[in-house]
């Protein structure tokens, strides 16, 4: 089995060692994820879930982590991964990353998004891309935080805004101290865990990994939700199914992608592309949701993006250079 492992590792890197590779999936995972947004609201209206409904929100996310994983496990087992963790230490740390990646995460989210506005959530979420490049500069010596990645987030943090200029300057933000910090905490724990799942994935699948801990958390947030009266009434709804099956779909493939991101390559490299989430959110609503798009102000807001993913991956790569020098 460990010999397998170290053949699926040493083929993997091969791909993730590619800057241009790096790239390329960082943005296609940020556009299944911006994608994944309207297909939520979408799905919430077909099964006719109101905002207030938080434990059939809860639900509705227990399903989609449940399915979710079990296809990430469905794929690693494809690639020779074991079926069940070998030992009651392998099992702890599947639930401890569950309990940081998917529990944890998505409970202070659908919490935090119900007490801030839409707006607020937008931004705030961003926050994921500070705080991992904040903390993998502690916990990683080759990943260092500096002047060029702070100047990178301020960028990407002032296009989200400039996205949202709109609503931000008629108005809407009225800005709940709880629901922002909900947030925050939310996409601190989805950094944790990546780092966490960088530090125990080495030597063994992290597919597996991934795919263990999303249908845990899966479970969980569905017993939590059916225990506060969440549910879904699915009979005689096509057109909710199809939107599900999408959905699972793509945050399936989101998850395969992210996970092989955050074992083979620098944190600071993966969440920095966080910034075009909102960019891709808006695109993929105007054609799926039919709402509208500030042309001009999302230009300008991938321009800003894309010189903040610069200034990181810059830093990065003369870091490097100069490594490898010495």
């Amino acid at each position: 089995m460990r010999q397998q492992s170290e053949r699926l590792e040493k083929r993997d890197r091969v791909i993730y060692d590619n800057p241009k590779f790096v790239i390329v999936f960082a943005v296609f995972l940020n556009f299944l994820w911006g994608a994944s947004l309207p297909l939520i609201k979408l799905c919430y209206k077909l099964f006719q879930i109101n905002g207030s409904e938080f434990f059939t929100q809860i639900f509705f996310a227990g399903m989609l982590l449940s399915t979710t994983g079990t296809l990430v496990l469905l794929v690693s087992f494809y690639r020779g991964a074991p079926f069940l963790p070998k030992s009651s230490g392998e099992l702890a740390q599947l639930l401890k990353l569950s309990l940081l990646m998917s529990i944890s995460q998505y409970i202070l989210l659908y919490i935090g998004s119900a007490l801030a506005s839409g707006i607020e959530a937008s931004i705030l979420s961003s926050s994921g891309a500070f705080v991992g490049i904040i903390f993998s500069g502690f916990v990683f010596k080759d990943d260092p935080f500096t002047i060029r990645k702070l100047l990178g987030c301020l960028l990407g943090l002032a296009s989200v805004v400039l996205l949202n200029i709109a609503e931000i300057t008629s108005g809407v933000l009225t800005l709940s101290v709880i629901g922002g910090l909900l947030i925050i905490l939310s996409q601190s724990m989805g950094v944790l865990g990546a780092i966490y799942l960088k530090y125990i994935s080495q030597g063994r699948d992290a597919l597996w990994l991934c795919g263990w801990q999303t249908l845990i958390g899966g479970v969980s947030l569905c017993a939590a939700g059916s225990l506060g009266g969440g549910g879904l009434d699915a009979s005689h709804n096509l057109e909710g199914f199809k939107s599900f099956v999408l959905l699972a779909f793509c945050a399936s493939l989101a998850a395969i992608i992210s996970t092989q991101l955050y074992k083979y390559v620098d944190i600071s490299k993966v969440v920095i592309f966080n910034f075009l989430l909102p960019i891709f959110g808006s695109l993929a609503s105007a054609m799926l949701l039919g709402e509208s798009l500030a042309s001009f102000a999302l230009l300008v807001s991938l321009s800003f993006t894309c010189v903040g993913v610069f200034l990181v991956t810059k830093d990065d790569a003369k870091t490097k250079k100069k490594d490898r020098a010495a």
